[in-house]
């Protein structure tokens, strides 16, 4: 992508419309790099390049600098397998607001920070990446870091299999003489066992609605499995906390008094093929550390037409680092997937989910810092798409999600609210918790997803705090009708929007944003100094294969798999996409296709997988 995305990307002059008299000369010396002293506060001095985990087909950077206090600085990448010689582009990384970082985690005065995402790798696979830093003012350095996608695990061979069946004590864990119960087979448990659990209801022995308590840990070549054979249901829920290097497979779990499982602290866990019923919430981890997190199914109990309310069912509620969330089924929650405030909560990667039902947010990136990414998922009948609320200085990503049946906005672009009564709420017990959150949310990167709704394409209603440094390019938003496409009462600064599409008919207002009104696309694309490339359709006929349906009712619950937005032959969004390295590089005619699904491709598989 030619244009530096880690910069104002709003004309000068419509940015300095916002502000006046020594704040405006000000700004101006920042954007354009003039009327300041060159030397050591301009000059960019490289500095750490964190080990940051990667997962298994993304690469998450971060780069410390000092200096640039005209923020002229910038940071290519390229990267290629080790031992390839041809380099690829990738998008730069962006410059991160420090302002916007939870203030007990910001880097030390003077220090800045940029940081971007690699998409789209081969797990299991060395990687070189070539930072190339640049900067008028000095200070310019090429790093070439090395990095390893991890492979999708898979228990090894056993050292020990072991036979367990429903009972309490008891045993030799053989075939023939199976352990009676999970605690006593947790009691033996070692690096390299294998517990094969037979069919049948496994429970606290003590309380059938508590957890059952899994305290066994193994090591990266000899972990401990917990694998179902045939119908096992687990009642009450797992605790799995502090522990590592632990499968669990096949396994069904029912009947928790609120958390079906607990993974607080633990890291390198595989939660694979197994079944949330009728769940209040499903998996809560909290500082945990590469989660793999796949195939399952949850099941919830809110339904479609419950008010939010504020009984807190999420299904996923995670922070942490390194986790993969990938191809699960989840209905009728409150949230879908969450990331939460028990920081780092960064290099995540959600994907390949197929979401439905959910009455607040399918996604939320919530309090997510940097390199959270969620792309490749389906959401449908949701109350809202993916939240933002609050992004603290990201970049953090969403592409080429389908949306379908959104009821309130497919996007929340807003801030969370920083004050006392609001973490007094949360029952946060640090008494200064409420100055941690920063007054905006920051750095989002929304590229190439197509939404379909009832009601307006793009709006943000809360007016809690400004909407910073967001990258909003090749979308396609069709909001049908609807009284405007865009409806934004929070002030947005510092962002770029372009290249994106918006479908609406009955429009009475075209825009409302910063307290203005603009009546037509024009005047919207002149006055704010987006949308140069955008596109306005007042009808979406002809860009959609015949048969795909439009929502006609929030009220309604579509069938998940009915939204194939595929674009028909001569649909008028084909190449009116700009290109994004690293993103788009297929793209077929000549340029990218709007919206999550080009022209010739298939859907990507939402939900669990076949198993092989």
């Amino acid at each position: 992508m030619n244009d530096d995305t880690s910069k104002e990307t709003r004309p000068v002059s419509v940015a300095l419309r916002l502000m006046s008299g020594a704040v405006a000369v000000l700004m101006l010396c920042l954007l354009t790099g003039a009327g300041g002293a060159r030397g050591a506060e301009t000059e960019c001095v490289p500095g750490q390049i964190p080990d940051d985990h990667t997962t298994l087909q993304c690469i998450g950077i971060r780069w410390f600098v000092r200096g640039d206090s005209n923020a002229n600085g910038s940071v290519a990448v390229r990267y290629r397998k080790t031992g390839e010689t041809h380099w690829k582009d990738a998008m730069p990384l962006f410059r991160v607001e420090i302002e916007a970082i939870a203030e007990k985690r910001r880097p030390p005065a003077g220090t800045g920070l940029f940081a971007g995402s690699i998409f789209g790798l081969k797990p299991d696979t060395d990687y070189e990446v070539e930072l190339d830093l640049k900067d008028p003012d000095g200070g310019g350095t090429k790093r070439v870091i090395k990095r390893r996608t991890w492979a999708e695990p898979v228990a090894p061979a056993p050292k020990r299999t072991l036979y367990v069946t429903p009972g309490t004590g008891g045993g030799d864990g053989s075939r023939q003489n199976p352990f009676k119960g999970i605690a006593a087979s947790n009691a033996v448990a070692k690096p390299g066992d294998m517990f094969l659990l037979t069919a049948g209801t496994y429970q606290n022995s003590g309380d059938p609605k508590k957890h059952i308590r899994f305290s066994v840990s193994g090591t990266a070549e000899a972990p401990v499995v917990w694998r179902g054979e045939g119908e096992v249901f687990i009642n009450g829920g797992i605790d799995a906390r502090k522990i590592k290097h632990v499968f669990f497979e096949n396994l069904k779990i029912r009947k928790a008094r609120h958390l079906c499982m607990s993974l607080g602290n633990s890291s390198f866990i595989t939660i694979r093929r197994c079944s949330f019923i009728k769940a209040s919430s499903g998996i809560k981890a909290g500082g945990a550390e590469r989660l793999f997190i796949a195939d399952n199914t949850f099941q919830g109990q809110v339904l479609w037409h419950n008010k939010v309310g504020h009984w807190e069912t999420r299904c996923i509620n995670i922070s942490g680092t390194g986790h993969v969330i990938c191809h699960n089924r989840i209905y009728e929650f409150k949230d879908g997937i969450d990331t939460f405030n028990k920081w780092p909560t960064r290099d995540i990667d959600i994907y390949g989910n197929e979401i439905s039902g959910c009455v607040d947010d399918g996604i939320e990136l919530d309090f997510s810092e940097h390199n959270v990414r969620a792309f490749h998922n389906r959401l449908t009948n949701c109350g809202c798409g993916v939240s933002f609320q609050s992004s603290y200085g990201g970049p953090n990503y969403v592409i080429r999600n389908v949306f379908a049946n959104i009821r309130a906005t497919n996007f929340k672009l807003k801030l969370t609210p920083t004050n006392k009564r609001y973490h007094a709420k949360l029952g946060t017990k640090d008494k200064d918790a409420w100055k941690f959150g920063p007054y905006r949310t920051s750095g989002g990167v929304i590229l190439h997803n197509t939404a379909v709704r009832r009601g307006v394409a793009l709006q943000v209603w809360s007016s809690e705090g400004p909407v910073h440094h967001f990258t909003m390019l090749n979308n396609l938003l069709v909001g049908t009708p609807a009284r405007n496409i865009w409806d934004f009462c929070p002030p947005v600064r510092y962002s770029r929007f372009d290249y994106n599409a918006y479908v609406a008919q009955d429009v009475k207002l075209m825009a409302f944003l910063d307290g203005k009104k603009y009546r037509t696309f024009e005047d919207f694309q002149k006055g704010t100094g987006y949308e140069e490339h955008g596109l306005f359709f007042d009808s979406p006929a002809g860009i959609f294969v015949d048969g795909f349906k439009l929502p006609q009712d929030v009220k309604t619950l579509y069938p998940v798999s009915g939204h194939k937005p595929f674009l028909r032959q001569d649909s008028p969004v084909i190449d009116k996409g700009t290109r994004i390295p690293n993103v788009n590089d297929a793209f077929r005619g000549k340029a990218p296709d709007l919206g999550a699904i080009e022209l010739g491709d298939q859907m990507p598989p939402y939900g669990p997988r076949e198993a092989k």
